[in-house]
C-alpha cells in the first residue's frame, strides 16, 4: 500500500486516487490505491484509463454530458474513445511516450502558432507558452481550434481554468491537517478520509450557510472537536475500583 514516488516532495505515502469537482474542489468519490497485486490493470490498458472510468462509474456521472479535464498521466486517446462512448468530455495534457499524430509529436509551434489536428471528435494540439519552454501537447474533445482575443488557444485557457481541483484540495488540507508519523497504514488511511470529509463538509456549508459572516475552515474544525468531545463528556464516567497488594 506505501508507495515511493520521487517526484513529490514527500516521496513515501499513501496514494488516493479522486475525482473533484473543478469550481469547488468538492471530492465525489476517491479510492486508496493498494499496488499491483490488488488492484491490477488489464493486460494492454494503461493504469490512467481504469482509474478514471471506476472513480466516474461509481460516482454515477457517466452518460450526463460531463467535462473530464485530466493531467498527462491519465489522458489518452484510448480513454478519450472509452468516454465519447458514454456522452462524457475529455480535455488534458499528453506525455509525448503516447499514441497520438507524428505531426502533434514532432511539432515545433511558436506561441503565436500552435498546431492542431483533428480526428471525429478529438482535438490534438501543439502550444508553446511565451517563456519559451517544451511544447505542451493537449488532447480534447470539446474544444476546437479556436483563439482567445490574446491569441491564446481555447483549449489551454480551458485546460488552465478547470484543471487544478485535486492540487487546490491537497493544498487546503496541509492547513489544519493533524496529521502525525504513524506506522500503521490504516490508521493513516483512517484519518486522511476523516479529514476529507470534513473538507467536503465544509465545502457544503459554504455554498449553503445563512450565517453573516461565514465561518472560517478553521473554526469550523473547532466546532466540530468541540461538539464531538461535548458527546464524549456527556456520557458517564466508568467507576473503577483499585487493589493494592
Amino acid at each position: 500500500m506505501r508507495q515511493y514516488i520521487p517526484s513529490k516532495a514527500a516521496k513515501f505515502g499513501i496514494k488516493f486516487w479522486m475525482l473533484c469537482e473543478s469550481a469547488t474542489g468538492y471530492i465525489l468519490q476517491m479510492s486508496v490505491y493498494r499496488g499491483r497485486h490488488f488492484d491490477p490493470v488489464p493486460a494492454g490498458q494503461l493504469q490512467g484509463i481504469t482509474v478514471v472510468m471506476d472513480l466516474m462509474s461509481a460516482s454515477n456521472i457517466l452518460n450526463k454530458g460531463y467535462h473530464v479535464f485530466c493531467d498527462s498521466f491519465f489522458c489518452s486517446q484510448n480513454l478519450a474513445s472509452r468516454l465519447i462512448q458514454t456522452t462524457t468530455y475529455i480535455t488534458g495534457t499528453l506525455r509525448k511516450n503516447r499514441p497520438m499524430p507524428n505531426t502533434i509529436r514532432n511539432a515545433n509551434p511558436t506561441p503565436d502558432n500552435p498546431v492542431y489536428m483533428r480526428k471525429g471528435k478529438m482535438l490534438c494540439a501543439a502550444f508553446r507558452d511565451m517563456d519559451g519552454k517544451k511544447p505542451v501537447r493537449m488532447l480534447s474533445t470539446a474544444f476546437s481550434a479556436q483563439h482567445l482575443p490574446s491569441g491564446r488557444p481555447r483549449i489551454v485557457n480551458g485546460y488552465n481554468k478547470n484543471m487544478g481541483a485535486v492540487d487546490t484540495t491537497d493544498a487546503i488540507m496541509k492547513a489544519y491537517g493533524g496529521h502525525r508519523k504513524n506506522r500503521k497504514p490504516w490508521k493513516k488511511v483512517v484519518l486522511h478520509l476523516f479529514h476529507r470529509i470534513v473538507h467536503n463538509a465544509y465545502i457544503l456549508y459554504q455554498k449553503n450557510t445563512s450565517d453573516t459572516p461565514v465561518k472560517s475552515r478553521l473554526r469550523f474544525i473547532q466546532e466540530i472537536v468541540e461538539s464531538l468531545s461535548g458527546i464524549r463528556s456527556e456520557q458517564p464516567r466508568r467507576q473503577y475500583i483499585y487493589a493494592f497488594h
